[in-house]
């Protein structure tokens, strides 16, 4: 597939978790954290990426979960096919972890801490899938948008990377504004 992988872990391992946290942090905040470090763990797990730096990006989403009191479900197992493996996280985060973990957190967090962390999934799931002109990458950014507008997210952080998804812009560019947009989260957040 993509090059991502490696990239996106390092960003992970670059913000800190709730665990690594000097000073509280909110729920949105936990809930996004949650959602992007289990976006780029089971892609990074799909994707073959190190196990070391899966492992250890899936452990902050572990802490995260339990902070937010969701047990996390385990990676879904390898078949050592990446086209397999890639689908399998896909389904995972869609349906195996993703929706019981918004649920849960919507029932003991509410609406914006869930939209949060779905928002934070999908961004990792569309720099999965995305190919320019393709049905699933703007079906994905219609889906960032939503959960973005239900979490209280401002347009100017969400707004660049989905104007790249409906423009059909190169993978590397809206994998760039992917990167940004986390980055701007952890600035909006205060974290």
């Amino acid at each position: 597939m993509r090059k991502l992988t490696t990239a996106f872990l390092l960003l992970a391992a670059a913000i800190p978790s709730a665990a690594d946290a000097r000073k509280p942090i909110s729920k949105e905040q936990m809930a996004y954290h949650l959602g992007k470090n289990l976006g780029l763990a089971a892609i990074g797990h799909g994707q073959n990426a190190p196990k070391t730096a899966v492992d250890g990006v899936f452990r902050k989403a572990e802490i995260i979960g339990r902070a937010l009191g969701a047990a996390v479900p385990p990676l879904p197992a390898k078949t050592g096919v990446k086209a397999k493996d890639s689908a399998a996280a896909l389904g995972y985060l869609l349906r195996g972890a993703g929706k019981p973990l918004m649920t849960l957190i919507k029932v003991k967090h509410g609406v914006q801490a869930a939209a949060l962390f779905d928002m934070a999934v999908k961004v990792c799931i569309l720099a999965l899938i995305y190919t320019p002109g393709d049905s699933l990458g703007a079906s994905a950014a219609v889906g960032i948008e939503r959960a973005a507008i239900k979490g209280g997210v401002p347009a100017t952080i969400w707004g660049p990377l989905i104007t790249k998804v409906r423009a059909k812009s190169p993978y590397p560019v809206v994998k760039a504004a992917a990167f940004d947009l986390h980055r701007a989260m952890e600035r909006h957040l205060g974290g």
